[in-house]
């Protein structure tokens, strides 16, 4: 639920429609060939090369934003090809990238990323890893402010046992022996906790899970600070895609319009904090 929560909220959900005026604006795109270029480093499929950038730069933000909350980070290889672009009655071919996500265990060594290929599949391709440089490669982790890595595997470990229905030793009593001393109601409870507890440098609101044990107040409180915590993934996932974009020699760049950034959240929560900011309000930001 957690990730796929922030995939799904990392924009709005009317991002980039004629009911809104947030969207997604590339500097740099200026012609057809810069068009097809950036939705295929985002898409990696040609025939979707056609597309508004935006539309492949939503869904790769959104990719991208899942598997952080999954798993803290992600690896993927930077893949030069050559596309056929389709301008008047012309077909020209052009020079592109895309993105590819690097399955399996991998692991830095110098400056390479060392792939180890599944034992099934050694035949098949005739290698039992395979070294990918550094160069060739994009990574990205959560950043410090969100917990960093290690901190984010401990939350999750958190929320892992925080949606166990009963306890792990309840299977081990013999039946109808031990188990009217386990008081469901109270574990239950304290698996709410333990939810709430762990995502509380997010603000996730676990989809309302704890609304009947918390006033109202609190849940707006959660919705804006989780609000505020994406702004901060937001802005981080972007600096790190216009990084990548410049390293590649690529001359241009993204930017979101429309939505709220950080210190923005920040003035909104002192406000509310205050009192100075009624719950319709917030209700109408969110």
């Amino acid at each position: 639920m957690f990730s796929d929560d922030v995939r799904n909220s990392i924009l709005p959900y009317s991002f980039s429609t004629l009911e809104t005026k947030s969207s997604i604006h590339v500097i740099g795109n200026n012609s057809i060939s810069d068009s097809a270029i950036i939705s295929y480093l985002f898409s990696g499929r040609q025939d979707l090369i056609t597309r508004p950038p935006s539309e492949p730069i939503i869904d790769f933000l959104r990719d991208v934003a899942f598997v952080l909350a999954y798993r803290g980070k992600t690896l993927m290889e930077v893949v030069k090809d050559r596309i056929q672009i389709s301008i008047g009655d012309e077909n020209t071919l052009c020079t592109a990238y895309r993105l590819v996500h690097i399955p399996g265990i991998t692991f830095r060594w110098i400056n390479n990323y060392i792939q180890l290929v599944p034992r099934r599949e050694w035949k098949k391709y005739g290698m039992v890893f395979n070294a990918i440089p550094k160069s060739a490669t994009w990574s990205i982790q959560l950043p410090k402010k969100l917990g960093g890595v290690i901190k984010h595997n401990m939350l999750l470990r958190k929320l892992v046992l925080s949606t166990e229905v009963v306890p792990r030793f309840f299977d081990d009593f013999s039946e109808g022996i031990g188990k009217n001393q386990v008081d469901l109601t109270e574990f239950h409870n304290t698996r709410t906790e333990l939810m709430a507890n762990a995502t509380a440098r997010w603000g996730w609101d676990a989809r309302l899970i704890f609304k009947d044990r918390v006033l109202e107040y609190y849940l707006l409180y959660r919705k804006l600070k989780f609000a505020r915590t994406l702004s901060v993934l937001r802005e981080y996932i972007l600096s790190e895609i216009n990084q990548m974009l410049s390293n590649l020699g690529l001359p241009y760049e993204i930017e979101i319009l429309g939505l709220l950034k950080p210190q923005e959240f920040d003035n909104v929560l002192d406000l509310f904090g205050k009192g100075e900011y009624v719950f319709e309000d917030i209700i109408n930001l969110l």
